[in-house]
């Protein structure tokens, strides 16, 4: 009688990529975590450049950067109490499957066989070397840490909240000593905190691994033990005296020759009707990495000799050993299968620092490097997908993917466009701020009419910092904005002028905020909106005998009416988060970040008086009428 498992592999035998899937959540998981910490520093960047001197003195004595650690420390807590319990999961997955596989040699031997869910002592068993594993992963990620440029200049790995400490009292600092380095500082802070990932670090001898790949070792570590310990126990069991080794096609040169797809005996060299089996200990201990050691996906299963028929038959494997040695030719080099599979690890590696990279750069509004980093990825995907084409080598998407990362549409024109060509990093060839004087197409002789016409309560402000307007980018193919950290405006001034420069004096008006120490950020402006906006609400429920959701009704359909009421339907909107609406809106998540309500509104406020649009003023007066009259005082400096 042979016993075959053929059919049953997929089922009952951990394949390479059965075990990547097993890891997987881990994995996402802690990218998530990377990526929180990446968006939550960089938010915390910009949120200090658009600080004055007083202000950062306020913040320091306030527990507001105590609570963001706070926030940290509960994230990565609640990360690792997730993937501890999954580890106990897949431990238990891998368990029955091990038992699964060894089952039909209990039915063979005629050795009682008690199923998982009835067996104590195995589960306890199983246990045991989770929680091992689940130690190792707790210890491995209190070891968390991000690439930091020290006091003294040396580059060195800075733990997970440590690092956050550090960049946000770096930026602080900055502020209270001065403005001059702080866009450069803060790029090349948060640059370097991306340049590696997270990783995870031996702080002892330096060395350290993206925290991806430490999980996926971790996982495979244990995993590994588990069927070790548990082929040993049912080989015992049920009488054992042979090891048969796993497969996969595209093994280590080491291995391929020796064990890969074979089978040896557990009692010295022996021949079994008619075949001759290698001693495995004998076989093992010539290797110079051993089965299952160092990043190795081979395992071993406890068999009968003679008996078990070999998953593979010897036909199989010479063909994939001929496969894998045979490989193909890419970029004007020869590479075997297991050489190619190589390079896809390190391209892959590649496409996820630049995905890090482009998180980091998105999170303090760097376009520029975003759109680099974007570049370098297209770049190495076509390499792997080319790779892919060329070898018929199977892709592993799931490596691709980091958790937050998404494409964004930028295209920089003209004299700002920034080519392939380029270097990564490659700070000479940022784009240069210039005047509006130098703006194309007479738009700065239309800008000029229109701050004549202005409203007078505004018009000193506007000619005062006209000259220190700085534009980034007026082809901007993004959303419009200005960014105190940089103190620079993007926009596409084109598609602006058909809307009479509404979008240019509302980021101006955001620039004279900041110029002015931001008015907009005093405690008691955000009340008064809300407070001016609830009398408003209480007044036309009572004059129409209406309730909340028909007042939010009538005003949506009243701001749907004409785009000159978009400046009121954005700031109605933030207030109701968006129950009550208009043409223009921003998403709801967008008025929680703190400031913005106030900021937004103070912008509108600018850019109708700046065009001197009756309606609006008149929204804004009737319905907002102590919020008005607050910026109209803030720009007579009172």
């Amino acid at each position: 009688m042979l016993i075959s498992a053929k059919c049953l592999e997929e089922d009952i035998r951990l394949s390479e990529e059965a075990l990547e899937r097993l890891s997987e959540r881990l994995v996402n998981r802690v990218e998530k975590l990377n990526t929180y910490m990446i968006e939550k520093l960089g938010k915390q960047i910009v949120d200090i450049g658009t600080f004055t001197p007083s202000q950062v003195r306020e913040v320091l004595q306030s527990v507001k950067y105590g609570n963001n650690l706070d926030e940290i420390m509960n994230e990565i807590a609640d990360v690792s109490e997730k993937n501890v319990s999954d580890i106990y999961k897949i431990f238990e997955e891998v368990a029955k499957k091990n038992q699964n596989y060894a089952k039909q040699f209990y039915e063979y031997t005629k050795t009682k066989f008690i199923p998982y869910e009835q067996n104590e002592a195995l589960q306890e068993q199983v246990k045991s070397i989770a929680k091992a594993t689940a130690n190792e992963y707790i210890n491995m990620s209190k070891t968390f840490a991000y690439m930091k440029t020290n006091a003294q200049g040396v580059k060195e790995y800075t733990k997970i909240s440590d690092v956050y400490q550090k960049i946000t009292d770096e930026a602080i600092l900055n502020i209270v000593q001065g403005r001059e380095s702080y866009e450069m500082t803060m790029r090349k802070a948060m640059k370097e905190m991306t340049s590696r990932g997270l990783r995870t670090v031996d702080f002892n001898n330096g060395y350290s691994r993206r925290a991806d790949s430490s999980i996926r070792m971790n996982v495979m570590d244990g995993i590994r033990r588990l069927n070790q310990e548990l082929q040993k126990s049912f080989g015992e069991e049920f009488g054992a005296d042979g090891i048969e080794v796993s497969h996969h096609k595209n093994a280590a040169p080491d291995h391929i020759d020796t064990v890969d797809g074979k089978q040896f005996s557990t009692k010295g060299n022996v021949t079994v009707k008619g075949v001759k089996y290698k001693d495995y200990d004998t076989v093992n201990n010539s290797l110079n990495r051993h089965v299952g050691e160092l990043n190795c996906y081979h395992f071993t299963y406890q068999i009968v000799l003679g008996v078990s028929e070999p998953i593979y038959s010897k036909e199989q494997l010479e063909a994939d050993k001929k496969a894998n040695k045979d490989g193909f030719e890419f970029e004007g080099k020869h590479y075997t299968n297991y050489e190619g599979t190589q390079l896809q690890r390190q391209i892959e590696t590649k496409i996820r620092q630049y995905k890090d990279k482009q998180i980091g750069a998105r999170a303090i509004n760097n376009d520029e490097e975003v759109y680099h980093c974007q570049e370098k990825i297209r770049q190495l995907t076509n390499k792997y997908n080319d790779l892919h084409k060329v070898s018929g080598l199977p892709t592993k998407i799931d490596r691709l993917r980091v958790e937050g990362y998404k494409k964004l549409n930028i295209k920089l024109n003209d004299e700002y466009m920034l080519t392939s060509k380029i270097k990564i990093g490659n700070s000479n060839d940022l784009i240069k701020s210039i005047g509006i004087k130098k703006l194309p197409n007479n738009h700065y002789s239309n800008i000029k009419d229109i701050i004549k016409s202005s409203d007078p309560s505004y018009k000193f402000i506007l000619n005062k910092y006209k000259d220190d307007i700085k534009i980034k980018n007026y082809k901007y193919a993004g959303t419009p904005r200005y960014n105190p950290m940089f103190d620079s405006i993007k926009i596409n001034i084109d598609d602006d002028k058909l809307k009479g420069y509404n979008t240019f004096f509302h980021e101006y008006s955001h620039m004279i905020d900041h110029k002015l120490k931001n008015p907009s950020q005093k405690p008691e402006f955000k009340g008064m909106i809300q407070n001016d906006f609830e009398r408003f609400k209480s007044n036309m429920k009572l004059k129409y005998n209406i309730d909340d959701k028909e007042f939010y009704a009538r005003m949506s359909r009243k701001m749907n009416l004409d785009n000159q009421y978009n400046s009121l339907s954005d700031i109605i909107g933030g207030i109701t988060k968006n129950q009550c609406i208009g043409r223009a809106m921003h998403r709801t998540k967008y008025w929680e970040y703190k400031g913005k309500l106030e900021r937004e509104f103070f912008a509108h406020v600018g850019s109708a008086l700046a065009r001197n649009s009756k309606v609006e003023l008149y929204n804004f007066r009737t319905i907002f009428p102590n919020s008005y009259k607050y910026f109209i005082n803030s720009m007579k400096g009172e």
